[in-house]
């Protein structure tokens, strides 16, 4: 048995109960490095093509991740099963940060 229908398995088992390191563990399993777009797309297809034989997986999965996404906080969610870094958070943080203190502070220091 490959390992993302493993994993789909566990997560239509825990789909009552989402927990975002099962998740992880799944996108882990078909993230590849950049030097090889072939191998995501196999890995993209196989996700599909075990979806499409076991619906109960696709409904499991689709539960699993809306119960993650209304209990878990966004950006948590996001960095804990690594779809995005602690890092690109940081760096929005600041600019954000930099508009504000341009946009009020800016205008009051110079007036």
């Amino acid at each position: 048995m490959s390992e993302i229908k493993h994993i789909l398995q566990q997560i239509t088992a825990l789909s009552d109960v989402p927990d975002p390191a099962v998740l992880k563990r799944l996108i882990d399993e078909l993230r590849v490095s950049d030097k090889e777009p072939t191998l995501a797309n196999q890995n993209i297809q196989e996700l599909i093509d075990i979806l499409r034989q076991h619906p109960e997986y696709a409904d499991g999965l689709s539960s699993f991740v809306l119960k993650l996404i209304i209990e878990y906080r966004q950006i948590a969610l996001y960095t804990d099963t690594g779809i995005m870094s602690d890092q690109g958070f940081l760096i929005v943080y600041v600019a954000l940060s930099d508009t504000v203190f341009y946009r009020y502070c800016h205008k009051k220091i110079l007036s």
